[in-house]
């Protein structure tokens, strides 16, 4: 297993967890790895809802290393090799899994990268679908990372970013192939939601979440997937964009009637937010390329009053040229609240008729689709 399937689970340890347990169970974790050192330190963090994380960590002896304890629901763990997960900005080897009563085994042949698990139903079924990731997640750890490449505006820059939404669009494939294939594992629940998270794919999250059986529809995941094909229903392409007025980083009152007779991003981002700082430039690149002519980009900010500093920061350091407003309500942004966003980045792209003709183009796609209507 390599480090990119990690990193497509790593946000399911916090969000991932099941009634299914409704009291404290016993559960044990064995480890095995060849390559590991004697004297090796592994960390096991996990957090059931309402409650601390639970924290644990012991010293590998001859490749081995074993963990006991108790859970009142099913949730996502990860386990970290000689890095504690609570202080770290970087995590080089590691492994996420289902915490659940029973005997949990795992083995690997040289890194807690490569961990197989076994020995309870939904870590079993949690490894069928990370083998069919495998080959795409092999692709993915081998691209070069397009924010590393030193001039964005090249073909060569173009081309990671189309091959990196090729092997994302391949990644939702396997996932959702997997749910039609397992709809009564819990480990299909986990994965709906996790691709819930995407406003992008509401539209297809809609169409599958029937199959998923009645039991599993009980579970908290399951009501915050409706809740999010709910709000995506708000806006949608070939519908008038709903009016708004909100203030500036000035105080200046700013609505979306201003920019009339303009192609217009309402770009929906905060300070905290990294995939939005990441997808900054490519919307700095596409503002500077067509602001000349009749395209301008209006960023909405779902930064808080205690992160005014940070979002004003922010606009500069990332060389945010357009206007920004907010109210400084995080995530209660009315602006956010009235278009359904779920999710940031995300955004919708208004026509001079004030027509909405696409939402979430982040990438390769936002620039695809400015070349449409201006070439």
């Amino acid at each position: 297993m390599y480090r990119v399937v990690f990193k497509l689970f790593f946000f399911l340890l916090i969000a991932a967890s099941s009634n299914m347990a409704k009291a404290q169970l016993d559960y044990t974790i064995k480890g095995y790895g060849h390559g590991f050192k004697e004297g090796d330190k592994v960390y096991l963090l996990y957090r059931e809802p309402g409650a601390t994380s639970t924290a644990d960590s012991t010293i590998v002896k001859n490749k081995r290393f074993e963990f006991k304890g108790k859970v009142n629901k099913i949730v996502m763990g990860g386990i970290y090799r000689n890095t504690n997960p609570m202080h770290a900005n970087t995590i080089e080897d590691s492994f996420s899994f289902f915490v659940e009563p029973g005997n949990i085994i795992m083995q690997s042949e040289d890194t807690l990268l490569q961990t197989v698990v076994s020995g309870t139903p939904l870590n079993e079924d949690y490894m069928k679908l990370v083998h069919l990731l495998e080959s795409v997640a092999l692709k993915l750890r081998l691209l070069p990372d397009p924010n590393e490449v030193q001039y964005v505006d090249t073909i060569f820059h173009r081309r990671l970013i189309q091959e990196r939404l090729d092997l994302h669009e391949q990644t939702m494939r396997i996932k959702f192939d997997f749910i039609k294939n397992h709809p009564a594992s819990y480990v299909s629940l986990v994965t709906l939601s996790s691709i819930a998270k995407d406003p992008k794919l509401l539209a297809e999250v809609e169409l599958v979440y029937p199959i998923l059986e009645s039991s599993l529809k009980s579970e908290p995941l399951a009501a915050d997937i409706v809740r999010r094909i709910e709000f995506a229903r708000k806006t949608h392409v070939g519908m008038m964009a709903k009016p708004f007025a909100q203030t500036d980083m000035n105080g200046k009152v700013i609505e979306l009637s201003h920019y009339k007779g303009r192609y217009v991003l309402v770009d929906f981002w905060a300070s905290w937010c990294l995939p939005c700082r990441e997808e900054n430039p490519n919307v700095r690149l596409a503002y500077q390329k067509y602001k000349d002519q009749g395209f301008s980009v209006l960023g909405v900010s779902l930064d808080d009053v205690e992160g005014k500093a940070a979002w004003l920061k922010a606009v500069k350091d990332d060389g945010l040229e357009w206007v920004q407003v907010s109210d400084l309500k995080g995530w209660k942004n009315q602006i956010a609240l009235d278009y359904g966003i779920t999710a940031i980045p995300s955004n919708v792209l208004i026509d001079p008729l004030g027509k909405i003709i696409g939402k979430n183009l982040k990438g390769a796609s936002l620039q695809a689709k400015l070349d449409e209507l201006f070439n």
